[in-house]
């Protein structure tokens, strides 16, 4: 009881004191307010791939991932290509 009566008495510590209450809260604030929905404007971003696959032997078979993810990446139409 006898800090409050301080505070009330002494501008500099109610000042201090009001910074430190009101500070950490803004700063929360701005962060949860950022993250809520961080995929909103995403619509618009670019993409781009690179395929270095040179392809491997498995079984017999000639395998090449890289190209078969490219054109499934192509076909998929949520991507602006």
């Amino acid at each position: 009881m006898n800090d409050l009566k301080h505070l009330t008495t002494n501008w500099a510590a109610a000042i201090l004191a009001l910074g430190l209450i009101v500070l950490p809260s803004l700063y929360s604030w701005i962060n949860v307010e950022a993250s809520i929905d961080p995929y909103a404007h995403t619509d618009d971003l670019p993409v781009g791939v690179v395929n270095e696959d040179r392809g491997a032997e498995l079984a017999g078979h000639r395998l090449h991932a890289g190209d078969e993810i490219v054109k499934a990446l192509k076909n998929n139409h949520q991507f602006a290509c």
